[in-house]
């Protein structure tokens, strides 16, 4: 809270005069200059195969004199988004405080349980105005159902010792999202 604050400490005990009275006196501040998040609208991961995780970071700014003490930080899914539960998990390197002038990193994960678009909030409690400062991430899950073909092929008269000739095969995706392929066997 800012503005002037006062208190006593009163200390009883046995001895002459008591109570024994210390006055408190202090003058609570918000560091000067602002909190700001990078991106300030939206953080988007993209599509992301059900079952793996995608990542998006946001960056946050202490663009004040005086350091900022860090609450909290927290994600929060947004309801109505058909990706599954607990899509959404946050690490950061921001707590306790964030120097003047400094930064920290928010890096948000997402990793999808069912098709569908999915959107959360990150907040950043802290001790700045305008707290909780807040930015949406969001990501698409999908399931990757690839197609090869033609699904055989035949190498027919072909003498011992020779190469044949080679036939290709195709692997795509309907939906067109990447595919990493690990190996050919």
């Amino acid at each position: 809270m800012t503005g002037n604050r006062s208190a006593s400490l009163s200390f009883t005990d046995n001895a002459p005069g008591s109570p024994q009275t210390v006055s408190l006196n202090g003058t609570g501040i918000l560091p000067s200059g602002y909190v700001m998040l990078q991106p300030s609208g939206i953080a988007h991961v993209g599509d992301v195969v059900i079952g793996n995780t995608g990542y998006t970071s946001v960056a946050v700014y202490n663009n004040g004199s005086a350091a900022l003490g860090i609450i909290s930080i927290s994600i929060t899914p947004i309801p109505g988004y058909p990706a599954g539960p607990n899509t959404w998990t946050q690490s950061n390197n921001c707590l306790p405080s964030i120097a003047p002038g400094g930064s920290c990193t928010i890096t948000a994960a997402f990793h999808p349980t069912s098709s569908g678009f999915s959107a959360a909030t990150i907040s950043v409690t802290d001790y700045a105005a305008y707290s909780p400062q807040m930015v949406g991430v969001n990501g698409t899950g999908f399931l990757l159902d690839p197609t090869i073909s033609p699904n055989s092929l035949n190498f027919t008269g072909q003498l011992i010792g020779t190469t044949s000739a080679s036939q290709p095969v195709t692997l795509t995706d309907p939906n067109s999202h990447d595919i990493n392929i690990g190996s050919i066997a």
